[in-house]
């Protein structure tokens, strides 16, 4: 016979109520139900628990030790369930967060300012990536961020949610014989060297459809993992890099000048939400879009 968690907070009670009869009544049982259940922990301890001493009970060594057991049981009992209510109010738990790079460096620490001041008891574990590894992160993330201008179909376990649009420009060296234009036409861009990002990221993604809407080639001959790789190597002087605006609201390149392009590059910046994320997930792209009005073009 196995010992059952349910008789040893009985065995809890009956210690801290002085006998079977309080203990029913804490418990919510009959009186036989308690002494049952008594019998059947002693059998799986092999051991008695109890010894009578006139009319009272009396706590054996064993009994003594198992309830110090049943005692902590119950703690983890009641932590549980602090939790569990928590977590269905929406005041804690934990969430997962996958954000392409882009969104990981400007959006989403905005959006956790002012998410943990509301609900500073949720735990928040987050990683990056670019657009293909989040959306393939999403088997096991509760909210996923994504930038790129053909969005997939969400995955059937998800619900999207637009915050906005973004603006992808380039980052000119001062040396460029071009560097004073406000605005370049997308075709000078195949003129130059450029500083690409690597395959799957949706800056890159929305680039190699501007140059092919513009009807030029350009061959990646440079590529760097993220953002931040992209304008370390412009401002070293290697090229021309592609960049969102919105990252440009963290960094403050030197070196180099933000140029538009013509006709704009635009993408919309989506939120991925499984459909059974915990509640308190819904605060989270509440936050994300509040933190997105400040960085990108309404949604």
């Amino acid at each position: 016979m196995r010992v059952r968690p349910e008789h040893l907070l009985t065995l809890a009670a009956v210690v801290e109520q002085g006998g079977v009869h309080a203990a029913a009544r804490s418990r919510h049982l009959s009186q036989p139900a308690v002494s049952q259940q008594l019998r059947r922990l002693e059998e799986a301890v092999g051991a008695p628990l109890f010894r009578r001493k006139g009319r009272r009970l009396v706590v054996t060594e064993t009994g003594q030790a198992l309830y110090r057991l049943a005692c902590r049981l119950r703690d983890a009992w009641l932590e549980a369930e602090s939790f569990a209510r928590s977590v269905r109010e929406g005041q804690g738990g934990a969430l997962a967060v996958a954000a392409s790079r882009t969104t990981a460096l400007a959006l989403l620490p905005q959006a956790l300012v002012r998410f943990h001041a509301a609900y500073p008891a949720v735990e928040v574990r987050s990683e990056s990536g670019n657009s293909r590894e989040v959306i393939a992160a999403m088997t096991r993330m509760d909210v996923g961020l994504i930038e790129t201008p053909r969005p997939p179909e969400a995955p059937s376990c998800c619900r999207r949610h637009r915050l906005g649009w973004d603006e992808v420009v380039a980052l000119v060296p001062d040396a460029d014989p071009d560097a004073q234009a406000e605005v370049w036409p997308v075709a000078r861009l195949a003129e130059r060297t450029l500083v690409w990002r690597e395959p799957g990221s949706g800056t890159r993604e929305a680039l190699e459809l501007a140059l092919a809407a513009a009807g030029v080639h350009a061959e990646p001959r440079l590529c760097v993992g993220g953002t931040d790789a992209v304008i370390a190597a412009c401002e070293a002087g290697l090229g021309v890099g592609i960049v969102s605006a919105m990252a440009l609201f963290v960094h403050k390149p030197v070196g180099v000048r933000v140029v538009r392009l013509a006709p704009p590059i635009r993408r919309p910046i989506e939120a991925l939400v499984r459909k059974d994320a915990p509640p308190v997930a819904r605060a989270l792209v509440e936050a994300l879009a509040e933190a997105a009005r400040g960085l990108l073009a309404p949604a």
